[in-house]
């Protein structure tokens, strides 16, 4: 079975990376139990994912920082192609699009020829500003061997309130061209959400530090986070390791 090379990104700060960081490995966890998952952090200055699961069994944790200079993503590519994870998760730093720019090809011709034998996955996590737009269009010019899917992230608004992103309509087409298609990430109720970073506590533990409401409030929420990933993993390429 081919590995799942999974990129988080977005290229600027406040999109939400983190926790639709944090609910990838949440939904791997339970999605394939008895496979180890490789979590890659790039901003190794504030590994804010990777320090929640530094000790967790199942998953390791290896701090990569992809910058302008070549050797952080050689050290990538070198780690994907000797890990024994069936699934690789990189969680992007902040304003990381002039470092894909730069560098981005030493994973994207890889991929592209077979050297990697992954199937390369991007969630691209928006809010609604302009830059999602414009820094979506040019990591996709640099990576042209994954499979993008766009991640609305409702905190910032409805659906229907990305007005940059749905009035980009060749950028839809080129994202289904390639296999990809757009999400909606759910907004979590703030009162939930600041305990994973006050509390340093994961997805899976965090219950059991909750009241009734919020752990019903959670449930829901991860209920809505299942069915969005699911479009993505439970597709023909994926439905043998999912069912």
């Amino acid at each position: 079975m081919r590995k799942k090379l999974v990129y988080v990104g977005g290229s600027k700060g406040g999109t939400g990376k983190s926790m639709v960081c944090m609910a990838l490995v949440d939904y791997f966890r339970k999605a394939f139990p008895k496979d180890t998952l490789l979590l890659v952090e790039t901003d190794t200055s504030n590994p804010d994912v990777g320090r929640l699961y530094k000790n967790t069994s199942g998953i390791i944790v290896q701090g990569i920082p992809l910058g302008e200079d070549d050797t952080g993503w050689m050290d990538l590519v070198d780690e994907i192609d000797s890990t024994k994870a069936q699934h690789v998760l990189i969680n992007s730093m902040a304003a990381s699009n002039l470092g894909v720019q730069m560098q981005g090809t030493l994973l994207d011709q890889n991929v592209g020829n077979g050297n990697l034998d992954v199937i390369f996955k991007v969630f691209w996590v928006m809010n609604r500003n302009k830059d999602s737009v414009t820094l979506l269009r040019s990591f996709m010019d640099t990576m042209k061997s994954a499979v993008v899917y766009p991640v609305l992230n409702l905190y910032f608004g409805k659906e229907g309130e990305f007005s940059f992103y749905h009035t980009n309509e060749d950028l839809h087409e080129i994202i289904s061209q390639r296999g990809g298609c757009q999400l909606t990430f759910p907004n979590l109720n703030d009162l939930i959400a600041d305990k994973f970073y006050t509390d340093e506590v994961t997805i899976e533990k965090l219950p059991k530090g909750l009241k009734l409401g919020m752990r019903t409030v959670l449930e829901r929420w991860l209920r809505v986070v299942k069915e969005t990933f699911d479009v993505v993993f439970k597709n023909v390429e994926d439905k043998e390791a999912v069912e």
